[in-house]
């Protein structure tokens, strides 16, 4: 397939999704989810023929995504008052919030559609430029996107306690041995969404932050989302930003 013709079936379900919320008409619905899944079908057979550029990291140091997080909200102007760790966990379950409403507008990302578009040729003072725009176009404030910054806030948060994140790949690999298949495939995203922020409400700050950051990559995982992508894509955009 070629981009061209790939771009087409991304179109057809821009416009079938426009469609429906202009008519909110069932029928529409219908030919939207089914041309959703047509085109997750294409994008996870271009990525599975490696038609791009994997050069993201894998999640595996979480304590250098920590610090890197970390240090990015400082830059940006956040840590400089008295705020609680309240106050940041409350910033977590804004982002997640805004993951539910992502789903809710069925707002999802094109990363394939990005990496093609993001890399064409520029002039030398526009190349920052143009990829804030391709990632504003594809993939700012979608799903994916929303679930990409309650993590960033969570490792932010570790970050500002110090807390050590080395035990997170075996917290994932927990996360997923607990969930069953059925669960995820009986529960909605927004009930998902609503046990992570129970963990965050009743758990201590620290185990608060590696439980969710579990079930957080653990429900990306069961969604075929590569959080890791999206998280690494997310702080590039965030670095590129004026502080």
């Amino acid at each position: 397939m070629t981009i061209e013709e790939y771009a087409r079936e991304v179109d057809l379900q821009d416009q079938l999704q426009q469609q429906y919320f202009k008519t909110r008409d069932r029928n529409v619905l219908q030919q939207s989810k089914a041309q959703e899944r047509k085109v997750r079908q294409l994008t996870r057979e271009i990525l599975n023929h490696n038609l791009y550029n994997k050069h993201y990291s894998d999640m595996n140091n979480w304590n250098e995504l920590r610090d890197r997080a970390y240090q990015t909200a400082k830059a940006h102007g956040f840590h400089k008052g008295d705020e609680s760790v309240e106050h940041y966990l409350c910033l977590v379950v804004t982002e997640l919030s805004e993951a539910v409403e992502a789903d809710r507008k069925r707002k999802r990302a094109n990363i394939y559609r990005y990496q093609v578009e993001s890399v064409t040729p520029q002039a030398p003072d526009h190349i920052e430029k143009h990829k804030d725009f391709c990632f504003e176009a594809f993939i700012k404030d979608t799903l994916e996107d929303e679930l990409a910054d309650a993590t960033i806030r969570l490792l932010d948060l570790a970050g500002m306690i110090d807390l050590d994140l080395s035990i997170m790949p075996s917290m994932v690999r927990l996360c997923d041995e607990l969930t069953d298949l059925s669960d995820y495939q009986s529960a909605t995203f927004t009930e998902h969404i609503f046990n992570i922020l129970r963990e965050i409400v009743k758990l201590h700050v620290s185990d608060a932050i590696l439980c969710s950051l579990g079930s957080i990559c653990s429900l990306a995982g069961f969604m075929e989302i590569d959080l890791a992508k999206h998280i690494e894509l997310k702080m590039e955009y965030n670095n590129r930003r004026i502080h």
